[in-house]
């Protein structure tokens, strides 16, 4: 999906139900008429289909009361939509890249403030040598999360996708 008005996030669904656990969804989100889908990942013998969860419409994000707006919108967030939890997991090339062209609205995308964020999160005595050049993209976000557990998962994806590790360690330093 690179259609720069379409979002599209992969989703848990917050539940207690361990049948819950292993459901995957895609929440996609429309700015032409503001409308959004949900999608259920198909699961073999899980007894759940997959397909069409919640038609494209109009969505109300419970814990506002208001439309959902795409700022509300990121990994990590979580988001109340037609009485169901759902956690934001991931988001396509697409959706990150619009977020990243427009900072402004989505702060967490803004790869300055996620640096001065970074920054001011380090402890003095941190390791920064897990950040070396040659890591592969997921061993990277781990180090990423080893380094800043209290961090926006969105903020350290962008930090991730954007500075090279051993240029983010010395911006840090």
């Amino acid at each position: 999906n690179m259609d720069p008005t379409i979002f599209k996030f992969t989703a848990q669904l917050q539940s207690r139900r361990v049948e819950d656990q292993m459901r995957t969804f895609t929440v996609f989100f429309f700015f032409a008429d503001k409308t959004a889908c949900i999608v259920e990942k198909p699961v073999r013998n899980s007894g759940f289909t997959g397909g069409t969860f919640l038609s494209r419409r109009a969505v109300k994000n419970g814990f506002t009361g208001a439309d959902l707006r795409p700022e509300e919108m990121f990994i990590g967030a979580t988001l109340l939509l037609n009485c169901f939890t759902f956690i934001l997991t991931g988001a396509d090339e697409g959706t990150l890249k619009y977020c990243e062209a427009h900072p402004d609205q989505f702060p967490l995308s803004d790869i300055e403030r996620v640096v001065s964020t970074l920054r001011d999160r380090l402890w003095s005595s941190a390791d920064l040598s897990s950040l070396r050049e040659g890591l592969e993209a997921d061993d990277y976000l781990a180090a990423l999360r080893d380094l800043f557990p209290d961090t926006d998962e969105h903020a350290l994806v962008t930090a991730a996708r954007n500075i090279p590790p051993a240029e983010l360690a010395s911006k840090l330093a």
